[in-house]
């Protein structure tokens, strides 16, 4: 199946609401592939992990999203992550 040009990448955030500094700096600093639009989803605070992660999953699904980039409060990603997924 053919890659869409300009893909719908939902943001997705399930946490316990307690982000450090460094990984607020992390998340500002994510990119994606060129064309790429991103929503952020509204973050899911205090539930059960599998719980925000299908609540987010719904989300992304009803905003018509190609695909979801869940990121743990617990990971301080690098910029590129996004794109060498």
């Amino acid at each position: 199946m053919p890659s869409k040009i300009n893909p719908l990448i939902a943001l997705a955030i399930p946490t316990w609401g307690k982000v450090t500094i460094a990984w607020a700096s992390a998340f500002k600093h994510l990119s994606g592939p060129l064309g790429a639009n991103f929503i952020e989803l509204a973050p899911v605070i205090g539930k059960p992990i599998a719980k925000a992660r299908n609540e987010l999953m719904q989300s992304a699904i009803d905003a018509g999203c190609d695909y979801v980039f869940f990121l743990g409060d617990d990971v301080i990603p690098q910029g590129d992550a996004i794109i060498r997924l």
